[in-house]
């Protein structure tokens, strides 16, 4: 959540709706790295103008 700059109720929303991979380890939610840059580098938004 940190990385993303997101709440907790945020990025739980991202993850069941499937727009950022995710596996549940003993009821723990775990995203690989390449999983989060890659959602990161995809939502990009440009400067405004």
């Amino acid at each position: 959540m940190r990385w993303l700059g997101v709440s907790r109720n945020t990025f739980y929303r991202l993850v069941e709706g499937g727009e950022l991979p995710s596996v549940r380890i003993r009821g723990c939610i775990r995203v690989s790295t390449e999983d989060l840059l890659a959602f990161i580098q995809n939502n990009r938004v440009g400067p405004m103008n």
